[in-house]
C-alpha cells in the first residue's frame, strides 16, 4: 500500500471501520475467529514499526 497522499494504512482503516460499526477489538476479534491481541496488533503493530 502507498504511503503518503490519502492513503490510510490497513491497521487505520480497519481501525475506522471497527469505529463506525461500534465494535470494540474483542466483539471483532469474536466475528473473524482471532484474539483481541490480533485487532490490537493490527491497528497499532505498523506504527510501531514505522517508527524504527
Amino acid at each position: 500500500m502507498k504511503r503518503g497522499g490519502n492513503t490510510m494504512e490497513i491497521g487505520q482503516q480497519i481501525k475506522k471501520y471497527r469505529d463506525q460499526l461500534h465494535l470494540s477489538q474483542e466483539q471483532l476479534a469474536d466475528k473473524i475467529y482471532v484474539t483481541r491481541q490480533t485487532i490490537s496488533n493490527w491497528e497499532f503493530k505498523e506504527a510501531q514499526i514505522c517508527r524504527t
